[in-house]
């Protein structure tokens, strides 16, 4: 881990911990001999986090980071901004595309290869792309897909 992650850390145990400022101070003293978290060195952050957890405090996963998690944040203010993300729509018009039988493999193994082939390799996932290949690629598949559409109702 990082020394600002191990201090974000440390900062979220004293709020857990429910300790003052003295008290917080005291308990780093006491861990490491110093009373500022941004003057410990790395094991020292590790030691002072050992001390908050001996002293009751449970260390929590991370934030989720995957396409799910990102999709709406709240403001300060409680109102929702973002959205689906460029890569959810790459993704949605290819299982649009698997459902109407244009795509014979709808799985994300399937995606991630067209995706290579249409970045001749320079990205993995829909996820990675930058905004102007993520844009590039929807505007292809929809291409395609209207393609795909009207040439099955030609022959019918």
């Amino acid at each position: 881990m990082t020394k600002r992650t191990l201090i974000a850390q440390i900062h979220i145990a004293k709020k857990d911990l429910g300790l003052d400022d003295d008290t917080y101070r005291q308990a780093l003293k006491a861990a490491t001999g110093k009373t500022s978290a941004g003057d410990m060195t790395v094991p020292e952050l590790h030691k002072t986090i050992a001390a908050f957890k001996e002293r009751g405090f449970k260390v929590r996963p991370g934030k989720k980071t995957g396409p799910k998690s990102r999709r709406y944040t709240k403001t300060k203010h409680g109102t929702e901004i973002g959205g689906p993300t460029q890569g959810d729509k790459i993704r949605a018009l290819w299982l649009s595309m698997a459902d109407d039988g244009i795509v014979r493999d709808r799985s994300e193994e399937a995606l991630r290869n067209y995706i290579r082939k249409q970045t001749k390799g320079e990205y993995s996932a829909p996820q990675f792309c930058d905004a102007d290949t993520a844009s590039n690629i929807i505007e292809r598949m929809k291409r395609w897909h209207r393609r795909a559409v009207q040439e099955r109702s030609a022959c019918n």
